[in-house]
């Protein structure tokens, strides 16, 4: 039988280009497999609709689940997933790959006093205050197996917090805390990373990222020496005019003298889009090429070491957000793969992803494109 994969993803526009773009990573892990891969698009999708689509999903049926949204604690609001429906999952992936049953931390008997909300875990759980913490749950209680997501552990008491032991857990009920090897949770942020960053990261741990994915990552840093990294990726003045921006504190004195270093301004209420070299500085203020036109409002502004990349990770966001949202076209596939590893080396073991810089380039002016219609309020977002 094929491998069967699921990515799940919002493509909710001018909100979450970054959950677009960690499924858009999953696909080229994903076609590396010769999956048959199924795309589920959250847009739009009350919290309700999304739990009936889960629950909907036939049992051992699929090898790899990729969450490409974020989640959700305890209450959901759109965009997110329950913690404890993921859990849920476990149930949906082929019994070889299932978590509960081949990558099992700990089981056993629970101790009497389990309340709604913890779990006390049997005497030979972990002393270790949060070991169990991010992992998964599954309880027994007269026959039904219920999962749930482990929030907090205390190594002492023995008791691992969850959202709901529904049904009530007793002194007979067994468990089984699990991690889950299969279920890919890439729609968070984790630690500074973006979830693109960390989609990365998870999927291909030992490879550079390409500049697609470092231009989205939110630091502007590009692995690629032909790529000039943003050395501040947003900065908001404290006051400027039409040939210089003031930040107090914020520069090293005459840091960016030498000719080579553009200010671009990310956001303004108009204004916004521009580049221009920075002439010199202070300690608070840089001294620019004059705007060409004197933003208005608040002023949001990066510095680039050269202005080849200035602002792309957000032309490409409106790109992603755009044109690379429908996972259902074979093109939308190749260009992900292009722009990510145009070889189509990476599952193979590439420790340096080669990309269609040419691509890359057309995106990013598509997306500009957008911005440009977006910032001048030609078109409301």
């Amino acid at each position: 039988m094929s491998v069967q994969n699921l990515v799940i993803f919002d493509s909710t526009k001018s909100l979450l280009a970054q959950s677009i773009m960690s499924a858009g990573i999953a696909s080229v892990y994903s076609s590396g497999l010769g999956a048959a891969t199924t795309y589920k698009d959250f847009a739009g999708l009350s919290t309700g609709q999304i739990t009936s689509y889960l629950s909907g999903l036939s049992a051992a049926s699929l090898d790899n689940i990729f969450i490409c949204v974020a989640q959700a604690a305890s209450s959901v609001t759109v965009h997110q997933m329950f913690v404890d429906d993921i859990a849920a999952l476990d149930p949906v992936l082929k019994s070889s790959v299932r978590g509960s049953t081949n990558d099992a931390i700990n089981s056993g008997t629970c101790q009497a006093n389990s309340t709604a909300t913890n779990i006390v875990l049997a005497t030979t759980a972990s002393a270790v205050d949060d070991y169990y913490k991010g992992m998964y749950i599954a309880t027994t209680v007269g026959g039904v197996t219920v999962y749930h997501y482990c929030s907090g552990y205390n190594g002492t008491s023995k008791i691992a917090t969850i959202n709901s032991a529904t049904p009530t857990i007793t002194s007979t009920s067994t468990y089984v805390v699990y991690k889950q090897s299969n279920l890919f949770t890439i729609g968070d942020t984790a630690s500074s990373l973006t979830p693109a960053y960390d989609a990365w990261t998870t999927l291909f741990p030992s490879i550079n990222p390409p500049p697609l994915v470092s231009l989205m990552s939110g630091t502007g840093t590009v692995n690629s020496a032909s790529l000039q990294p943003h050395l501040m990726v947003t900065q908001t003045a404290d006051s400027f005019t039409i040939s210089s921006v003031t930040k107090s504190a914020a520069f090293t004195n005459q840091a960016y003298n030498s000719g080579t270093f553009y200010l671009a301004v990310e956001s303004a209420t108009t204004g916004a889009g521009q580049v221009t070299p920075i002439l010199s500085n202070t300690a608070s203020v840089l001294a620019i090429v004059p705007f060409n036109t004197l933003p208005t409002g608040t002023l949001v502004f990066q510095i680039c070491a050269g202005n080849a990349f200035c602002l792309y990770e957000i032309y490409l966001k409106y790109a992603v957000e755009t044109y690379l949202a429908n996972f259902t076209l074979s093109t939308t596939l190749n260009a992900w793969q292009q722009m990510l590893d145009m070889l189509n080396v990476i599952p193979k073991g590439s420790l340096t992803p080669s990309y269609n810089a040419t691509m890359l380039d057309m995106y990013a002016k598509r997306g500009k494109a957008v911005f440009d219609t977006i910032s001048a309020g030609y078109v409301a977002v």
